[in-house]
């Protein structure tokens, strides 16, 4: 399996410990709330391959409470944190965390950024 195989299986399958609705790069039109959308950027370090990677939480909701929970949540799950995986090793550090507004105001977006370095 591919590098970023392996960051997608890994990445997908912790982020739907959090939400089950979760998606690469982009979600379909039928996907029910809240949903999470992520991607992966590649940097290249001294030492170690890196990655950005950016989550994107949505809702349609008057209220930010599934948002910031999920979000509460999803920080709580990477940051600061190292990942020993079977055919990577992986430390991960929250970068940015920011609210995305959004023209429909009953959609709320949250976007965290994090910047991971990877061991093969």
């Amino acid at each position: 399996m591919s590098r970023t195989e392996d960051l997608k299986k890994f990445l997908t399958r912790e982020l739907k410990t959090i939400c089950e609705n979760v998606c690469y790069q982009q979600a379909s039109d039928d996907i029910p709330f809240p949903y999470i959308v992520y991607d992966l950027s590649h940097k290249q370090y001294e030492v170690g391959k890196g990655y950005s990677i950016e989550i994107n939480i949505w809702d349609r909701s008057t209220s930010t409470k599934n948002v910031e929970m999920i979000a509460d949540d999803t920080e709580y799950l990477f940051d600061d944190t190292i990942y020993n995986e079977n055919t990577f090793t992986a430390s991960i550090d929250l970068n940015t965390r920011n609210t995305v507004e959004d023209s429909d105001k009953r959609l709320k977006r949250r976007r965290l950024l994090f910047d991971m370095l990877y061991y093969d």
